[in-house]
Order: structure tokens, then sequence, then C-alpha cells
């Protein structure tokens, strides 16, 4: 017969140990993938972050031509244009973007699958894009770059 052998509570908290690190692990990365999946990788090295965040408020965002849903964003806005730093563990994979005023080449208010979004262009030829869910933030950013019908949609 087959003897059993108990685990003994060193040998148990090393295994949860180990199964916790590794989980740990599993998650990093899948939200490593995710960034570079959204685009969000690039933007993060096209327009890193330095400085201030101006006034916070939450919001969402779709990435990119394919409408990826963005992580859940706190959206910075100062003089120098609009700070995206996402919240919680997604902060650790796809870092803090400022994205210059100056950047911004088109912006109109737009359908998009099943939402009304912010629709922003930046960057050389305008290939980049993000489009910003209803907020207070949003909002703001369609003042600044004066989108009148997608500011009356905020109300």
């Amino acid at each position: 017969m087959l003897e059993t052998e108990e685990l003994s509570a060193a040998g148990g908290a090393l295994l949860f140990v180990a199964f916790f690190s590794l989980s740990l692990i599993i998650i990093a990365v899948m939200l490593w993938v995710f960034a570079q999946l959204t685009g969000w990788g690039r933007l993060a090295r096209r327009f890193p972050y330095a400085g201030s965040t101006g006034e916070s408020a939450a919001g969402g965002v779709i990435l990119g031509s394919l409408g990826w849903n963005g992580p859940p964003l706190r959206i910075g806005l100062d003089a120098t244009g609009v700070v995206l730093r996402p919240v919680g563990p997604f902060a650790l994979a796809f870092g803090t973007v400022r994205i210059p005023w100056t950047a911004i080449v088109f912006a109109r208010q737009r359908e998009y699958q099943f939402f009304t979004v912010l629709e922003v262009r930046f960057g050389r030829g305008g290939s980049a894009v993000i489009g910003f869910l209803p907020s207070p933030a949003a909002r703001a950013i369609a003042e600044r770059v004066d989108v009148a019908a997608f500011v009356a949609n905020c109300e």
C-alpha cells in the first residue's frame, strides 16, 4: 500500500508563495501584452509623461482603429496637454502618457460601435487615435479643441 505524506506547514506555505508569485507574473505578462495590442506601448514611448497632471477626473477610452477598450484612467488636463494615467494594476503595465495639445491634429464626435466618443487623432498624419468616452474630462477636452457637438452630448 502507498503511504501518503501530509504536507507540512512550511511546505504548504512554500507552495502557496510559489503559486501566488506565478499568478502575479502571469497577470503582469497579460497586462503587458494587452498594453502592446492596444497600441498603448507605442503611445507611451511616443508621448512620455513628465511633470504635473493638472486637474484630474476619471474617464474611459477606446484605443486605436480596432476599438480596444482601454484601462480605467485618471485624465489630467493642464495648459500643456492631456495626461492619461491608468489606475490600479494597469499603471504597472501601461505607464502614464502626456499628449501635448499641439500634437492633436483632428477631433470630432463619432459613433463608435455602441458608444459615442470624442475621437482625437494626434501625431504625424493623425494616425494615432483615442476615443474618449463621455465624461467630465472628455467634455473639457472637447471644449479645448472646440468640438461643440460632443460638449452638448456630455450634458
